[in-house]
């Protein structure tokens, strides 16, 4: 097995949605949103996670 050097990681790796949108929305309802879509068995993209957000702040 062939270690990969930590830049070459940070490349590859996928920005995490739930952190990106604890900046714009309180943490609560992004977790919320989060385990619901997951609950659902929808994927956690950053796209649809902010969608549902957006229809659990219209509620």
């Amino acid at each position: 097995m062939v270690d990969l050097p930590a830049k070459r990681l940070a490349k590859r790796a996928k920005p995490d949605p739930i952190k990106s949108l604890t900046c714009r929305y309180p943490r609560v309802l992004v977790l919320k949103a989060a385990f619901r879509m997951l609950k659902d068995g929808k994927r956690l993209s950053l796209k649809e996670l902010e969608i549902f957000l957006e229809k659990l702040l219209k509620n």
